[in-house]
C-alpha cells in the first residue's frame, strides 16, 4: 500500500496551515481507506542538527529520514511566514536532499501537493511561491493550490475539521491530483 505523508511548513501548531494539515490529512484517511496509508509527521518534533556531513548519523535526523523515506508522496500545507517558509522546513528539506537512495535524492521526482489558504489578507500566500521553489528545487513534483475560503475566513470550521467548499476544492485540485498521481507512478514501477 502507497503512503502519503501531511506536514506544515509552519513551526506554529496552532496555525491555519498547520491545522489544514491535520484536517486534510483526516479526510485523505476518511477517503483513501484500504487504498492509502496516511501519515503526519510534526517538522518540530525532530531537533534536526545545522547542514554537516559529519553529523549524518544524528538520532533525530534520521528518524525523520525514516519516515520520509517510506513516502510516496506528500501533502505540505504552506506556511505564513511573510514571503518565505519556516528555517525548520528549509533544514529538513535541505537534509532530504542530501540524502540519497538509487543515485538520487530521497525525495526527488516524488510528487508533493502545496497547499496554502490565506485567513486574512494574503496569510500564508506570500510565502507560496518561496516554498514552491525549493520543493521544486529539491527535485519533487510540485502540485499548487491556493484555497480560497470565501467569506469564511478559514478553509475550517471550529471543530478543525474542513469546510464542505474546502473539501471540495481539495478533492478536485491537489489532494485529488496527488492521489492520481501516485496511483500512475504505482502503475508505472509495478
Amino acid at each position: 500500500m502507497r503512503t502519503l505523508l501531511f506536514l506544515a511548513g509552519s513551526t506554529l501548531r496552532s496555525s491555519v496551515n498547520n491545522r489544514l494539515s491535520t484536517a486534510a490529512a483526516e479526510l485523505a484517511r476518511e477517503r483513501f481507506l484500504g487504498r492509502l496509508a496516511v501519515e503526519s509527521v510534526d517538522l518540530m518534533e525532530y531537533d534536526l542538527p545545522p547542514i554537516d556531513l559529519g553529523v549524518v548519523n544524528d538520532q533525530s535526523l534520521q528518524a525523520m529520514i525514516e519516515v520520509f523515506a517510506r513516502a510516496d508522496g506528500f501533502f505540505v500545507s504552506a506556511d505564513e511566514y511573510t514571503g518565505a517558509f519556516s528555517t525548520q522546513i528549509r533544514l529538513a528539506v535541505n537534509w532530504l536532499m542530501l540524502t540519497e537512495t538509487e543515485q538520487r535524492a530521497l525525495i526527488a521526482g516524488k510528487p508533493a501537493a502545496l497547499v496554502g489558504a490565506a485567513p486574512m489578507g494574503v496569510g500564508g500566500m506570500r510565502g507560496f511561491p518561496a516554498l514552491r521553489h525549493l520543493l521544486a528545487a529539491a527535485g519533487m513534483e510540485v502540485l499548487p493550490q491556493q484555497l480560497r475560503p470565501g467569506t469564511q475566513g478559514s478553509p475550517l470550521d471550529r471543530s478543525g475539521r474542513l469546510l464542505a467548499t474546502s473539501e471540495e476544492q481539495l478533492m478536485s485540485g491537489a489532494l485529488g491530483e496527488l492521489v492520481d498521481r501516485i496511483a500512475e507512478l504505482e502503475k508505472c514501477s509495478g
